[in-house]
């Protein structure tokens, strides 16, 4: 693979950590017991797993169809599974789990929705995501601290709180005083124009009223969105939650299948741990931090011999899968040269 784009490189690292920490997990958890294990999986499970993954994506894409009709656009099944596949592709390859924003505005503006109103779809789509997280991972953690201790991830832990924090406060602060945050933008944006934009003036001021614009209809229609469209935001908060039980129900399922069920409590309170830590992780899709802190995190619950492809097959539903279908989408809808243009303008 040539290394002559942000994307390429991406993936390339994606590949390079996740398939460096499976061979470390196979390396450090294989041996007899793994093999006569792996002989009697039940692939009744696996199926199932693969049908709440598809359950999941199901109830995002039933959530876009709702948020954009909201905004006045109505999407075809079709179109909404596109750009959610799509979607899952380059977040899965992006840090912070956060990368495919950009490239959802631009599929929703090829609908007719400016990008002031596609903005805001994407970021009422994160806030409900982040709420979800915000209040179940502290919530077990608080109760369940050792998870945290034992597994030596305080410090991830206590940056993720950080940036949710920051988030948090940007969101409030632009839905309570819209007006003040809209001119303190603008503002930024002038200094930020006039010490960069050099001599390329002219053109910088073309982009300077670009944002300027931009930011005037992102919180005119985020103030707007959550006042007149709470019904909406209510059924899209309803999906959410269905979406992440659908997913977290995955790895139960999988250790079901591997002839080891736990209480599908504990493995919700350990899932909920991780998916904290994923969706603020500086790797390519938590590439890495996922493997290592699923690992981690399990270890003390599933025996040793068990462990490693359990982390395997879990990162293959919630993952690995999603990177196969959304790349072969993306590459056959708009190939990786345009997908750089989409992701430069984001």
């Amino acid at each position: 693979m040539k290394l002559d784009s942000p994307i390429r490189r991406t993936i390339l690292i994606f590949i390079s950590l996740s398939g460096g920490l499976i061979l470390f997990l196979s390396l450090r958890t294989f041996g007899s017991r793994t093999l006569e294990a792996m002989a009697r999986i039940r692939l009744g499970y696996l199926l199932l797993a693969l049908g709440l993954l598809g359950l999941a994506n199901l109830f995002d894409m039933l959530q876009l169809r709702i948020l954009a009709k909201a905004l006045g656009v109505k999407l075809t099944w079709r179109y909404a599974a596109k750009s959610m596949y799509m979607y899952y592709f380059i977040s899965n390859i992006t840090p912070t789990a956060t990368g495919g924003e950009p490239l959802m505005i631009y599929m929703l503006s090829q609908k007719g929705l400016r990008v002031g109103k596609a903005s805001v779809l994407v970021v009422v789509r994160g806030f409900l995501q982040i709420v979800l997280i915000a209040v179940t991972g502290p919530l077990v953690i608080y109760f369940h601290r050792d998870l945290v201790n034992e597994a030596g991830l305080k410090l991830v832990f206590d940056y993720a709180l950080v940036i949710l924090s920051i988030l948090g406060t940007l969101l409030v602060c632009a839905l309570v005083w819209p007006k003040k945050v809209e001119k303190i933008s603008i503002q930024l944006i002038e200094k930020l124009v006039s010490r960069f934009g050099g001599r390329f003036r002219s053109g910088a001021n073309v982009i300077e009223r670009r944002i300027k614009i931009w930011v005037k209809d992102f919180i005119f229609n985020l103030k707007k969105f959550f006042t007149r469209q709470r019904r909406s935001v209510l059924q899209a908060g309803m999906l959410t939650i269905a979406s992440w039980l659908s997913y977290n129900m995955i790895a139960f399922v999988v250790l079901k299948g591997l002839n080891y069920p736990l209480h599908l409590g504990k493995v919700f309170m350990v899932e909920i741990v991780v998916y904290f830590l994923l969706y603020f992780s500086p790797t390519p899709g938590g590439s890495g931090i996922a493997e290592g802190g699923f690992y981690l995190l399990f270890a003390p619950l599933v025996p040793q011999y068990l462990l490693g492809i359990f982390v395997i097959l879990w990162r293959f539903f919630t993952s690995y899968l999603l990177v196969l279908v959304g790349g072969l989408i993306t590459i056959k809808t708009m190939g990786i040269d345009q997908l750089e243009k989409i992701k430069r303008l984001g």
